[in-house]
């Protein structure tokens, strides 16, 4: 019921605060360590690749949108913005919903 809503809500909440601190500290200080957050970016994509049926075009449409080598250019141009990250965790929420569904 609701209770299992809000949980949930409440996990995620805590989960994007825990995401955006650690990320401000791995890329906001003297010495910015992109490596860190591109390795962790690559890790999600390919869990969520893990945990993907084996079909070729759900495996690009992940690949797509979870594009490593363009999010790593971004953030070392300091060209990667809020809106950028809303979209990943949008997509990565969304397609979990979908597996779990």
């Amino acid at each position: 019921g609701g209770g299992m809503e809000e949980l949930r809500r409440q996990i995620e909440e805590n989960m994007k605060r825990a995401f955006w601190d650690m990320l401000d500290q791995a890329v906001g200080g003297e010495k910015p360590d992109y490596d860190w957050v591109v390795k962790l970016y690559r890790e999600q994509r390919d869990r969520l690749c893990a945990i993907t049926p084996s079909r070729k075009d759900l495996h690009e449409e992940v690949h797509k949108a979870l594009d490593v080598e363009l999010f790593e250019q971004m953030l070392r141009n300091q060209a990667f913005e809020a809106s950028d990250l809303h979209a990943t965790v949008s997509f990565t929420f969304s397609r979990l919903s979908q597996l779990c569904s």
